[in-house]
């Protein structure tokens, strides 16, 4: 990441990114870092919940499981709609960055929220990559979306 980082302005242009995006549409469902060192390296608070990528995988393999529950299904469809609508936003006002990948994305019960945790992200993907735009990730979070079911 330090290469990367030097590449794309160093320590200091991460630091605004990620100040910028605390004032951004999709704040909400950004992790928060803090602590962020010269190499780029920092902190964050612990987010305990659902990896999407994982829990579209588990309920695709084992769908008898029914994981998570019908209650928490609901919630993280929820939840996936806001965010779409968040995205939407940043993007028509040409700010959306980051890579919003499944992977990325936890879902927090406790805060009944998504979140992006890859903070790395908003600089390395800065603009988006055409592999990864709007409509991709939409398409990603659309798939889970069919997985949680009407």
């Amino acid at each position: 990441f330090p290469d990367k980082l030097h590449a794309h302005g160093g320590v200091e242009r991460f630091r605004q990114i990620l100040d910028t995006i605390s004032a951004s549409q999709i704040s909400n469902h950004v992790a928060k870092g803090f602590g962020i060192e010269n190499n780029g390296s920092y902190k964050s608070k612990y987010i305990h919940g659902y990896r999407l990528d994982v829990l579209a995988s588990v309920m695709k393999e084992y769908p008898s499981l029914r994981l998570p529950s019908d209650e928490a299904r609901g919630d993280i469809k929820i939840q996936c709609k806001r965010l779409i609508l968040a995205l939407k936003e940043e993007d028509s006002a040409g700010e959306l960055i980051g890579d919003w990948a499944l992977h990325n994305l936890i879902y927090s019960p406790t805060e009944n929220c998504i979140f992006n945790i890859d903070l790395e992200g908003f600089i390395t993907y800065n603009p988006l990559p055409k592999w990864a735009n709007l409509d991709q990730i939409i398409d990603w979070i659309e798939e889970l979306l069919s997985l949680l079911g009407t």
